[in-house]
Order: C-alpha cells, then structure tokens, then sequence
C-alpha cells in the first residue's frame, strides 16, 4: 500500500516495502505520517534531554545515535534505531554510513577539543 497525498519537498520516496515498516496502519496520508513522526521526534528530543547518556563525548557514537534515533521514530517506524541497509535519494551508500559516521564524531571531537577543552 503506498501512501496518498504529496511528501515534504527533497524528502525520500517510500516504496510499498518501506510502508510496510509502518507501526501505525492507520496511517495512509502522507500528512499523517508526518504528524506521526513529529510528535515522536519531540519524544525522543525529551529522551536526550533527560537522558544520563546525552554528554559529550559520549553522544559521539553509533551506540548513541541509535538510541537516539529509536526514541525519535520508534513510535512510528519498525526500523527506527537500525542502519539503514538499501541506497536512497539522501545521504551515502549503506556500507558507507559507519565510516562516514566515525569520521564526523572524530571531526567533532576535534571541534570539541579545540573550543571547549574536552
């Protein structure tokens, strides 16, 4: 089943088999779906907020960035926390997306230790 009504501009396409990731049948619209994933967004920027594990440095890791991201989808999608495993119209290709992350959290940690000394 593909959802009706038109995505957010520059957004990825979803296929049948992305819909079927959908935890929430109802949902059918894409203007739903982007309620859906709104509402779950501010839920997981409330998780990092209170979250003993949101501090520098440690935020700078996949463990992290998966948490993070399975409290601000997890609602919504099935795979909300996983890597990404199919090639898409943003970002790199899926066998990239660990090294690609490593070399920002370093280049991060760079920044860090250059403005704030940690």
């Amino acid at each position: 089943m593909a959802l009706i009504g038109a995505h957010a501009p520059g957004a990825t396409p979803l296929s049948e088999e992305d819909v079927e990731g959908l935890k929430i049948p109802a949902i059918t619209h894409h203007g739903a779906l982007n309620e859906a994933e709104a509402a779950n967004i501010i839920g997981g920027q409330e998780w990092a907020l209170r979250s003993r594990r949101a501090h520098l440095p440690g935020m700078l890791s996949d463990e992290f960035l998966q948490q993070l991201h399975q409290h601000m989808y997890g609602d919504v999608w099935r795979w909300a926390g996983q890597f990404r495993e199919r090639i898409t119209n943003i970002g790199v290709e899926p066998q990239q997306i660990r090294t690609e992350l490593r070399r920002i959290y370093d280049d991060a940690q760079g920044w860090l230790a250059a403005t704030w000394k940690i």
